[in-house]
């Protein structure tokens, strides 16, 4: 059989068994408060990640603009940092960003190949190349979080197919991966969250997966495979955990909706719905953060250049 008929049909046939299993999913209840679209007058530009730091701050990340927005725990605009450069403190084309405990915000400046370093308010405190070698391209951080308990700042680079692992003043420890489709290996990883029991969930977009790690880089689980079936993903990107043991997973494919929601061992859970019991779809969903303290997620849609927020209701 030809290979282009053969996967045709295996598309065909998932979306036949996703139709049948779609009436049955699990949804999830949660209720929309907000939604933000423009700030100061400037319009959001594929903005990609969003996160709250420990003063209930919140940071967006709007990247085409090469800027971080930052707003009140109600939504009210307080300031905003960065301009386009090559120089210190300034950002080409961001992608990721975190909050660590003392509420300083780190910047995956992808285009500049580093991380930037600034205060809550948005001055700027340092940064830190990331290393490469040939036959290496250079790093291509896209997303980062931070152990509190260790200081260790832990990177996903993209174009390299690994995770780093530097310390938050800017030394390097170590890293592990690199491009393949078994455990411990990825293609085009992007995100990275770290759950309930402090282990690294990361998102690894082209084999479609989520591989879950402990601080030392040592491979624990798989969450996911290729599929368009709940339970399974096309093209991953965003993921956030919270403080009950569960992992929110935004998606590409909307047949069923495209937040997925599983437990820290991998059980599929359900999908991000409204309180009528219809799952909810988003347009190119791509950072999400759940916020423990307000009991908030918040979703950025990338090409519909705004971020949403929801209400938890569990």
């Amino acid at each position: 059989m030809h290979k282009a008929l053969r996967f045709h049909l295996v598309i065909i046939s998932l979306l036949l068994c996703s139709a049948l299993v779609s009436a049955a999913i699990n949804v999830i209840p949660t209720t929309e408060i907000a939604s933000i679209r423009i700030s100061k007058g400037l319009p959001l530009n594929q903005p990609s990640d969003v996160e709250v730091g420990p003063n209930g701050r919140i940071y967006l990340l709007d990247g085409v603009n090469n800027r971080v927005i930052v707003f009140s725990s109600s939504f009210d605009y307080i300031t905003q940092f960065g301009k386009k450069g090559r120089e210190e403190g300034r950002l080409w084309y961001p992608v990721g960003l975190t909050v660590d405990r003392r509420g300083n915000v780190f910047v995956a400046d992808s285009g500049n190949h580093r991380i930037n370093i600034y205060d809550g308010n948005g001055k700027f405190r340092s940064s830190f190349k990331l290393a490469w070698e040939k036959p290496l391209v250079p790093s291509d951080p896209t997303d980062l979080v931070i152990d509190g308990d260790t200081n260790n700042c832990y990177i996903v680079d993209n174009d390299n197919h690994r995770i780093l692992v530097y310390s938050t003043d800017g030394k390097f420890n170590f890293s592990w991966g690199f491009k393949g489709r078994r455990k411990g290996e990825f293609r085009y990883p992007y995100s990275i969250t770290m759950d309930s029991e402090r282990n690294l969930c990361i998102v690894d977009v082209i084999n479609s997966r989520v591989q879950v790690f402990n601080l030392k880089g040592e491979f624990i689980r798989q969450i996911g495979g290729w599929g368009v079936t709940p339970g399974t993903f096309y093209r991953p990107k965003g993921i956030t955990a919270d403080d009950n043991n569960r992992i929110y997973v935004a998606g590409s494919y909307v047949k069923f909706g495209n937040i997925q929601v599983f437990s820290n061992s991998g059980e599929f859970l359900g999908i991000i719905g409204n309180k009528q019991g219809k799952a909810l779809k988003f347009t190119t969903p791509m950072g999400i953060y759940f916020d423990v303290e307000s009991r908030k997620l918040f979703v950025v849609e990338m090409l519909a250049n705004r971020v949403r927020i929801f209400k938890a209701g569990w």
